[in-house]
């Protein structure tokens, strides 16, 4: 059965590269009939260079890690880029960074101008007491107006996709201190499918064809870290230089400006000085941990089996120890299936599953998702 390299412009750009094996000219989903039969088919589904392990955890290693949150956020100047000089209330809890029981505070501090169930003008800006769980959140809520007429209604935002996107890219690290080398974009002249519209479609006249007004532009940035050397699956696909971390980035633009911003678990990754790509586990061991754990979790068919080369975390409160992962998603019946196939799974189970799995022989290791 051959591999396919499931690859496109946005999963390059957002570092989220995933790799499906489907079987060719399938009618219908592959019936496991054993833990044998289910550990066969991983291995035919699985790409090729996932099955040298160590080669992959070698490089996975290897991923340069831009300086973390807690050593770039700076709480007065984020404060300063979201209130300017105006006045904000700061929860009296936010410089307690640990629990009475001395473990890191896993909480946000709260800083607002404005009350959140009022109806005037509104400001949040969230944080983690402890950086290390790389969580930000900045809203903006303009007055209500209880007399809103059509000459109110909000303007079609004036920037471009392209500005739009080096705004987002400027207040991260301007207000937040996010690093800009974790964040994968595309090349020039390809389409930026990272920034999407939010349009509102209004008009007097009912008899008339309303045109969509474009109110908001939302950038979504994923973090991703670039690879020594890049992985191809021999059949001249695309190929996976990048491989997806822990955090995810959202900036809204209307035309006045940044509204919103949220950066979630950016979490600080820090290298394990004893991990080595000896760790490694065997093509046979990693095949047999997902057979049996798939098994386990009773998939008994499948359409097709997707793997996600990652970066995840091995969590230790304020921290995460990077730890080379795979990520298995399992796909029990086709994306879009036909009205015979759709009888034909009309009592079984539909729903996907997905699973992550260490690369590495460490005690009680997972990665996060």
């Amino acid at each position: 059965m051959a591999n396919h390299f499931k690859h496109n412009a946005l999963a390059v750009f957002a570092a989220s590269l995933t790799l499906a094996a489907a079987l060719p000219g399938q009618a219908q989903a592959r019936e496991v009939k054993s833990l044998q039969d289910l550990q066969g088919a991983i291995r035919e589904s699985m790409p090729d260079f996932l099955k040298n392990p160590a080669d992959v955890v070698d490089q996975l290693l290897k991923v340069p890690l831009a300086p973390p949150l807690s050593q770039t956020f700076d709480r007065a100047k984020a404060l300063k880029a979201v209130f300017g000089d105006g006045s904000v209330n700061v929860a009296t809890d936010c410089r307690r960074r640990a629990t009475p029981a001395g473990e890191p505070d896993q909480g946000d501090c709260m800083a607002t101008n404005g009350t959140p169930t009022g109806r005037g003008a509104f400001m949040l800006l969230n944080f983690s007491k402890n950086m290390g769980n790389g969580n930000i959140k900045f809203l903006k809520r303009m007055p209500v107006d209880d007399n809103m007429t059509s000459d109110k209604l909000p303007r079609a935002t004036k920037f471009s996709d392209v500005e739009v996107m080096k705004m987002a890219q400027d207040y991260l690290g301007s207000a937040f201190g996010l690093g800009m080398d974790e964040i994968p974009l595309p090349p020039a002249g390809a389409k930026n499918s990272m920034v999407r519209s939010l349009a509102m479609v209004g008009t007097s006249d009912l008899r008339a064809l309303a045109t969509p007004i474009v109110v908001q532009k939302v950038v979504y940035l994923q973090r991703g870290f670039k690879l020594e050397k890049a992985y191809t699956d021999g059949t001249g696909g695309p190929a996976l230089t990048h491989v997806r971390g822990p955090g995810q980035a959202m900036v809204a633009v209307d035309d006045s400006g940044v509204v919103g911003a949220t950066v979630a678990d950016w979490q600080e990754l820090r290298k394990d000085p004893k991990m080595t790509a000896d760790q490694a586990k065997s093509a046979d061991a990693l095949i047999n941990e997902i057979a049996e754990d798939l098994y386990n979790h009773g998939i008994d068919q499948f359409e097709k089996l997707s793997f996600e080369v990652r970066v995840g975390a091995d969590w230790r409160g304020s921290y995460g120890l990077l730890l080379p992962a795979v990520q298995v998603a399992v796909t029990p019946v086709p994306a879009d299936p036909t009205e015979d196939q759709q009888a034909q799974f009309a009592m079984q189970p539909t729903a996907g599953l997905v699973k992550s799995y260490s690369l590495v022989e460490q005690a009680d290791a997972t990665a996060r998702q």
